[in-house]
């Protein structure tokens, strides 16, 4: 370990993989060559995050990893998730980057490492370009015949929440008709989750849960807004779908402690997801596991995104108690494998070994055509965190 390192750079770099993603990578690097990753994506929020870098990531350049240890810690997260994003992606650098200087794997740096092999389910919903029930059809045989015994999909594109009655009716047929399509090929033994994305009004839950019942759902995520208002009314869903025998699952944008607590508190999640992005970073995570677990519920992070992500939540995973199931965004481009080096662990029927490599086992390959550097800060201000205006009204 060199305690004598210092930041002598920190950068954003961005990877269009897609028309409709792109992913954000902050990078911290010490003066003895290591470096640090850490992925703020966050989809339609780029020019916010980007804005932030600006302003904050100069400031980090000079100081001490201990220094900045010190002004994260003081930094209290911000309610709005693309300050939240931006932040968290610096301390799951930082994180990174410490376990890496000490020559030790991000899981033995946060706990102790008790899952060498990690549950995955495979979520194929942004791999599906063709909506079709022939396209669905074809994506999931693709997703099955690598092995995987979980999914997850999110079937409602037409659903909205302002429609009328006779227009969600229309709507969920044709969601019910995917799900159909997926099940017939998943078969019986195989967990299957629906994502639902907020899309449906209250009063119209019973319908849903009635239509999903014969085709064995593993949880339904999402169903409506995740208002504090609400969580009377989401505990009444939770039980009425585990009645059937389907889990509630929930809570992907909560940032702070704070924000999960009504829920929790108010019984209305089987299964809680926060997000490493949102929650301020890889210890963050694992103490919000044991907070979500002392409420008898279970925990499972959200990781829709890309590879520094899925570095990261495959870690804390492996420092959980008792063991969880990981989402990992399937297949949506080749770049996720690419962008570093293809030095992911394998996935084998989806399960993945859990790489003791320093830090989260992985760096980016910089020198790909799509990985473009945002910004290129090399000057020195120990005033990391100071004052600045609230950029999330750019994209409102």
């Amino acid at each position: 370990m060199d305690s004598n390192a210092i930041i002598s750079a920190a950068d954003i770099f961005s990877a269009k993989i897609n028309e409709n993603t792109i992913w954000i990578f902050i990078n911290l690097k010490l003066t003895n060559g290591i470096e640090g990753w850490g992925e703020a994506t966050l989809n339609k929020k780029e020019k916010i995050i980007y804005e932030l870098a600006k302003i904050k990531l100069p400031k980090l350049v000079g100081l001490s990893l201990n220094e900045l240890s010190l002004e994260l810690k003081a930094e209290s997260l911000s309610d709005n998730i693309p300050n939240a994003a931006f932040y968290s992606a610096i301390n799951a650098a930082l994180i990174d980057l410490i376990a890496k200087n000490q020559n030790i794997s991000l899981a033995n740096h946060i706990g102790v490492l008790k899952n060498s092999e990690i549950d995955l389910y495979a979520n194929f919903n942004r791999r599906t370009r063709d909506r079709s029930l022939k396209g669905i059809k074809k994506s999931v045989e693709f997703v099955r015949d690598h092995g995987f015994n979980a999914y997850k999909f999110a079937p409602f594109d037409e659903i909205f929440p302002s429609q009328s009655k006779l227009d969600f009716h229309k709507s969920l047929t044709a969601g019910l008709e995917r799900i159909d399509v997926i099940k017939n090929e998943i078969g019986k033994e195989a967990k299957l989750m629906i994502d639902c994305h907020w899309r449906f009004q209250e009063h119209l839950i019973d319908i849903l849960i009635q239509e999903l019942i014969h085709f064995d759902i593993y949880w339904l995520e999402c169903p409506i807004l995740e208002n504090v208002n609400l969580t009377k009314n989401i505990k009444i869903i939770r039980n009425k779908v585990n009645k059937k025998g389907i889990k509630l699952a929930g809570l992907e944008t909560c940032i702070k402690k704070t924000d999960f607590e009504p829920f929790l508190k108010d019984g209305c999640y089987d299964v809680v997801m926060p997000d490493v992005k949102y929650v301020g970073g890889p210890i963050k995570m694992v103490e919000l596991s044991n907070y979500i677990k002392k409420y008898g519920s279970e925990f499972s992070p959200h990781n829709p995104s890309g590879p520094i992500c899925h570095a990261h939540s495959l870690q804390i995973c492996g420092v959980i108690d008792p063991p969880v199931i990981l989402e990992h965004q399937f297949d949506e481009s080749p770049y996720f494998d690419e962008l570093v080096s293809n030095d992911l662990p394998l996935i084998k029927n989806g399960k993945i070994k859990l790489s003791n490599d320093p830090g989260i086992g992985v760096k980016i390959n910089k020198n790909l055509n799509i990985f473009k550097m945002e910004n290129n800060f090399k000057t020195q201000n120990k005033n990391v965190f100071a004052d600045i205006a609230d950029l999330s009204s750019q994209d409102n």
